[in-house]
């Protein structure tokens, strides 16, 4: 098949590697790797992050918006005979105008990526003024009338898709995921020692209870923690390692030299203590497919999708805890590696998640 993948930002790919530029770059590579040709649509900076055979980049830019968005219709416009389906990524501001484009240019050939609405995230913010309130519920309408008039929907996650479906029955899950680290099982060694090291690599986001989890680790014994990345809660938990001999904080990271470097040799667990009650309830982390591309055993709190996608695998690969990880009883986690990386290479690869994108077309 030809796509076309819509990411309608100016500056998408020129920020650099986030979250939302794996997810694409996941997305476009997954589907090329199957034999499909993906043509992007986009600002400048696409080919700096993708470099697939069968990825076609056309990029666009202007200092104004509006003329950027032209831009990007009338490149549709000139594309759309050569195009079988088309993926556009939501976004809040603009999502009303692409639904009624793309059904007027690819009527029954198009598909919303949904990440997350704009209303969910203002909730976030749990402001009690009656007006921003007011607000808030006029833009939940909106954008549920807009998911109403969309052909397909695309969410990454149960929560959201539950949310859409009372609204358009042609909605699906389609998780994020990661590639494959070659060669995995022969680079990290896993056995038994004397203090268990739990490991924590990606941003200290404030939808992450590190704060709390580093304080419960100080109250364990033969138990430290390795923290990896930067972030908001950085200050917060460079104070409690200042004062503790079992919490560490190590700085940036390339995960590739964190493997040479035998940092998950030994009895390691990886940790994610997501909060309940932020947006980690409706989004999918990209953090927790790059864990188990390691097949390293994971610990994780019962929030959102690592506890919607893990909970009912026939190994003990994840643990749950419900209020703290004082509750479990750690031990040396003598699960194959190999079992581990297995489950991940047929489940949660790019590779996979395009194949379900496939099916959930032709259906």
């Amino acid at each position: 098949m030809k796509f076309g993948y819509v990411l309608a930002r100016n500056d998408f790919f020129s920020k650099g590697r986030n979250g939302r530029v794996s997810h694409a770059k996941g997305i476009a590579e997954g589907l090329c790797a199957i034999g499909n040709e993906v043509n992007i649509f986009s600002g400048l900076d696409i080919s700096s992050h993708l470099s697939c055979d069968g990825i076609t980049c056309i990029e666009k830019s202007s200092y104004f918006g509006w003329i950027f968005h032209f831009k990007l219709i009338m490149s549709l416009i000139l594309w759309r005979n050569k195009m079988d389906f088309v993926i556009i990524r939501y976004s809040t501001k603009l999502g009303g105008f692409y639904c009624i484009l793309m059904n007027i240019l690819f009527p029954n050939n198009w598909c919303f990526e949904l990440n997350s609405f704009g209303y969910q995230q203002l909730k976030q913010k749990k402001n009690k003024n009656t007006i921003f309130n007011f607000f808030v519920t006029c833009l939940q309408c909106y954008e549920l009338k807009v998911m109403k008039y969309s052909h397909m929907i695309s969410c990454v996650s149960d929560s959201l898709t539950n949310e859409v479906k009372n609204h358009n029955v042609n909605v699906f899950t389609l998780p994020n995921a990661a590639d494959p680290i070659p060669n995995i099982c022969k680079s990290v060694s896993s056995y038994k020692e004397e203090k268990i090291k739990l490991i924590y690599f990606g941003m200290f986001h404030p939808y992450y209870s590190l704060e709390e989890l580093a304080k419960d680790i100080q109250q364990m014994k033969d138990t430290e923690l390795h923290l990896y990345g930067s972030g908001d809660l950085e200050e917060a938990l460079q104070g409690i390692s200042n004062k503790s001999n079992s919490i560490y904080l190590h700085g940036r990271y390339a995960l590739d030299d964190l493997i040479k470097q035998g940092v998950f040799d030994g009895n390691v667990y990886l940790v994610l203590p997501y909060k309940d009650g932020t947006i980690a309830n409706i989004g999918s982390p990209t953090k927790l497919f790059e864990y188990l591309s390691l097949g390293l055993p994971v610990i994780s709190s019962k929030v959102g999708q690592p506890y919607e996608l893990l909970r009912d695998i026939p190994f003990p690969l994840v643990t749950f805890y419900d209020e703290s990880v004082k509750e479990l009883s750690l031990d040396y986690s003598d699960i194959k590696r190999e079992e581990g990386v297995k489950y991940f290479i047929d489940n949660h690869t790019w590779e996979s998640r395009a194949k379900q994108y496939i099916l959930q077309i032709i259906k």
